[in-house]
């Protein structure tokens, strides 16, 4: 124990720097998951400043760290603690305490050095020369034991001192005595393996201010919405929960919310990294002189190049010379007024006949907003949240337009559409997505979901079922073709159109005229709408449309989409099939066109009736080919003599005849199949019908 803490007292002495507080003076949190810290305070001379992190955030304060001396100081090396492991750490030191040494192999390690030892009540000085175990014989014959005894060499001569005789040992060497502190130091901090420390220091003369700032994960920031609905007006309120998960309590800090999704990632700065390097062996040569290379001259191009590859260097001293050295979101804002309070509740009871305000005692935190790039922030003034506690903060508060809907949705509900609001987002401010608690006249009325709105944009919200309006959508039109067209050179020109469409039939059983929002599915792709009411909005995904439904009455909307699209088909290439497809297809055709078509079939059919016997002549060909071709194989395997030669022969000769009748028939088709095709294409080459 003594020589510990004679270590730490040589420690501390290397470290004559004041210790500095640096408490969070602003937070920056973001909605996705991560957040800007910035401590501030006043540091006099050279000062060390010491914040604490848990392990998984040593990653993002090393990609983020940003200090700033603002009064003449200058920022020094940021210290922290190695991520090595601890044995590894303490075998680096001239003295390894890894796995907890006995005293006698503390004094091995010791070997050679000047120490001076307290044995019983003498002092020694002299120098380590190892400990052994030697046997010991006990008095009274009470037999022999084994003690370790160290060897020191004073004055010449090896002296054995028991061990279990000494008080103390202590190096004589001061820089063995601070590498023994430095072991035990590390010994200690790895006692908290969560909570790494991170110095900082700050150079310079005289008091000054500093200020640190860092990004780091944490929760994210949500937000959750009271609607109250009046007879005329609704009345929003925002509220942000927000967590302080840090070590630091959050005492007056600025806050600023930011809705919006950052790129953030983690890289593993924290952990060394060791590469493998080959070995080459010594070569024994005669060495080189070395070379020198001369300057050269950089192009016009190239200097320009050269400047405009290192923006960072121009952009860093125009920020120190404007005194924004800070990146941070927080310090690159403005200060606000400070709120007197996160809320201020009302001094009297609220009367029971009164509907409730949930927007006149309150007091909203939000002192600005604005938007920065593909950001919203929220600037909610000074917040106090202990550390690891959580807060509800109110920052929007206003009136904003409203109308009272019922949504259906076929998907949703079949039989009843669903009571809401279409709301208009009039506060001025980005509304981020979160839920909704909906009072009607001071009761609660439902919950609701709201996406993000963008000031000056409309959302639905629904909260409940709407039982007082009935809807029937069952009557679907089935999809219908019809096809128009015209020939015009032989080419027929056709236009396809398909519709297709939903009834919906409403019936309201209340008192009061009901708005009704439709929610119809989109075909997509071509699909338009047609003979249908514009639609009051449309998504990717579906149209809505607005139905004025009356008090005990009843309305009906029918939804139609169209697509029409054209193709073209050659009347010369003889497609029958197609042709005859629309003929038959109970298309909407024209009598001309239809007239045409018959005719143009008329020619067709006569080629393909050609066609096919000529194949039919053509076939039988090939089949007294074959036939041949067995009979010549059979004559050359018999006597030419016999009578089935003789066969085979008369036979081989009525199959000649018929070749030579048939070849003269597929001469003659092959000419008619000419003066058809030909037909064809003279009347189709001048066909035109509109």
């Amino acid at each position: 124990m003594r020589l510990a803490s004679a270590s730490l007292l040589a420690l501390a002495a290397l470290c004559p720097a004041g210790e500095a507080d640096l408490p969070v003076s602003s937070v920056t949190l973001f909605s996705s998951g991560v957040g800007s810290f910035e401590h501030s305070g006043k540091v006099d001379g050279e000062a060390t400043a010491e914040l604490r992190f848990r392990t998984n955030q040593i990653n993002d304060v090393l990609k983020s760290l940003v200090l700033q001396d603002l009064d003449g100081g200058k920022i020094g090396a940021v210290g922290y603690p190695s991520q090595d492991p601890l044995e590894k750490t303490l075998k680096s030191f001239q003295v390894d305490v890894s796995g907890n040494p006995p005293l006698a192999g503390l004094l091995n390690q010791l070997r050679g050095a000047l120490v001076q030892v307290q044995v019983l009540d003498a002092t020694l000085d002299g120098v380590v020369l190892g400990c052994e175990q030697r046997t010991r014989v006990l008095p009274n014959n009470g037999g022999q034991e084994v003690v370790w005894t160290l060897n020191l060499v004073a004055d010449g001569a090896i002296r054995p001192l028991p061990l279990a005789d000494l008080r103390s040992v202590k190096p004589a060497d001061a820089g063995l005595r601070a590498e023994l502190g430095k072991a035990l130091a590390a010994l200690s901090a790895a006692r908290d393996q969560d909570k790494k420390p991170v110095s900082l220091r700050f150079n310079g003369a005289g008091a000054r201010r500093v200020r640190v700032s860092y990004v780091s994960e944490a929760p994210v920031w949500k937000a959750s919405y009271r609607l109250q609905l009046d007879k005329d007006k609704a009345q929003v309120v925002a509220w942000a929960i927000v967590e302080n998960p840090t070590e630091s309590d959050w005492n007056d800090v600025k806050l600023t919310l930011v809705s919006g999704r950052p790129i953030s990632f983690i890289q593993n700065l924290y952990q060394p990294l060791y590469t493998s390097r080959p070995v080459v062996e010594a070569e024994l040569q005669a060495g080189l002189r070395p070379v020198a290379y001369g300057g050269g001259m950089q192009s016009t191009e190239q200097r320009a190049e050269a400047g405009a590859g290192r923006p960072g260097v121009a952009m860093r001293k125009d920020a120190m010379a404007k005194g924004r050295a800070m990146p941070a979101a927080p310090m690159a804002m403005a200060a606000a007024a400070e709120a007197d309070g996160m809320m201020v509740g009302g001094a009297n009871a609220m009367m029971a006949d009164k509907p409730f305000d949930a927007v006149g005692s309150l007091q909203v935190a939000t002192q600005a907003a604005q938007g920065v790039g593909e950001l919203f922030t929220y600037d909610v003034g000074k917040v106090t949240i202990p550390r690891q506690r959580s807060a509800m903060i109110p920052f929007i508060g206003k009136d904003i337009p409203v109308e009272r809907v019922s949504i259906y949705n076929r998907a949703v509900l079949p039989r009843n559409p669903l009571a809401g609001a279409r709301l208009t987002n009039s506060t001025g401010l980005h509304l981020t997505p979160g839920p909704v608690t909906v009072y009607d006249d001071g009761t609660y009325a439902g919950d609701a979901q709201l996406t993000a709105l963008p000031p000056g944009q409309v959302r639905l919200i629904s909260f409940a079922i709407d039982q007082r309006l009935l809807i029937d959508s069952e009557q679907e039109r089935s999809q219908q073709t019809r096809i128009l067209g015209k020939i015009v050179k032989g080419v027929l020109q056709l236009q396809i159109v398909s519709l297709q469409g939903r009834t919906y039939k409403a019936e309201n059983q209340g008192d009061v005229a009901k708005q009704l929002i439709v929610e119809h599915p989109r075909a997509g792709g071509e699909w338009k709408l047609h003979e249908t009411p514009a639609a009051l909005e449309t998504t990717d995904q579906l149209y809505r449309f607005k139905v004025d439904v009356p008090a005990k009455g009843k309305a009906e909307l029918a939804v139609t989409e169209r697509m029409q699209w054209g193709e073209a088909i050659a009347l010369l290439d003889g497609d029958e099939d197609r042709v005859g497809l629309f003929l038959g297809g109970g298309g909407e055709l024209k009598p001309a066109l239809k007239e045409a078509l018959l005719k143009t079939r008329v020619f067709v059919e006569a080629w393909r009736a050609a066609q096919r016997s000529r194949e039919e002549g053509q076939q039988q060909i090939r089949a007294i080919t074959e036939d041949q071709e067995r009979i010549r194989r059979n004559l050359g395997s018999i006597n030419q003599g016999s009578d089935y030669a003789k066969r085979l022969l008369t036979k081989l000769n009525e199959q000649e005849t018929k070749l030579d009748q048939l070849r003269v028939i597929d001469e003659q088709l092959a000419a008619d199949i000419t003066a058809k095709r030909k037909a064809l294409s003279d009347f189709v080459g001048q066909l035109t019908v509109e």
